[in-house]
């Protein structure tokens, strides 16, 4: 009862933030299945923090489709609250489209029992082929790992995420909603180790009259923590 009480909660709060986009048609939409592939070095010092993350993406259909690769520092301002700076090196491959972006963002986290919860908000500054100046693009998640047990190392783990573009660039963004992320899987916990695995599904939003996006991505993450 306490496990589906707590999840009740993260959706009312994910709600209550305006983490669902509007409400989309199901027809329209260009489908497409995806294989994202995630591994994080997490470390700190002190109150010094940092990560660092490659995460490939392939298309069924479309092959290679995207490269991300995205390190970041921050630092401990309060027990459950840290500032970040990093860059992405994002690029496209169907075709070729190189995009950088700088980001800032705030990482609240905290933890209650069996249950550890994520407030990210990101703003990214992005620099798209093609395009002439920067598209700033908003980004808030809520992610929730819940274990099942207070020592389990197995564990739920839910997120939302909500992109809003402040700026239209021709050839590249448009403003207002850009896309949400819905993902649940299992969670594995094993030392510094964690392994995650589960399916996600990505909204995308795109400039008429090419047809909306919607993604079908079977996730798997690998994240170390350095002791």
């Amino acid at each position: 009862m306490r496990v589906i009480l707590l999840v009740s909660l993260l959706a009312l709060s994910a709600s209550a933030q305006g983490m669902n986009p509007p409400a989309l048609p199901l027809t329209g939409f260009e489908h497409d299945l995806q294989s994202w592939s995630l591994l994080t070095v997490w470390g700190k010092h002190d109150r010094f923090r940092w990560y660092a993350e490659a995460q490939p993406r392939v298309s069924f259909n479309h092959g290679f489709e995207r490269l991300l690769l995205r390190p970041a520092v921050g630092v401990q301002v309060t027990p459950e609250i840290s500032l970040w700076i990093g860059y992405a090196w994002t690029p496209t491959f169907t075709p070729y489209r190189d995009e950088q972006r700088p980001f800032q963002q705030v990482l609240v986290e905290n933890k209650w029992g069996v249950v550890s919860l994520v407030n990210r908000f990101r703003v990214e500054e992005r620099f798209i082929g093609g395009t002439t100046g920067a598209s700033i693009r908003l980004r808030h998640m809520v992610r929730a790992v819940i274990r099942f047990g207070e020592s389990s190392p197995w564990g739920v783990a839910l997120y939302d995420e909500l992109f809003l573009t402040l700026n239209a660039q021709a050839g590249g963004p448009v403003q207002g909603f850009d896309q949400n992320r819905a993902f649940a899987g299992v969670n594995l916990k094993v030392d510094a180790w964690q392994f995650e695995l589960g399916y996600m599904n990505n909204v995308v939003h795109r400039a008429a009259p090419i047809n909306d996006r919607m993604l079908h991505n079977l996730t798997a993450m690998i994240v170390y923590n350095v002791p």
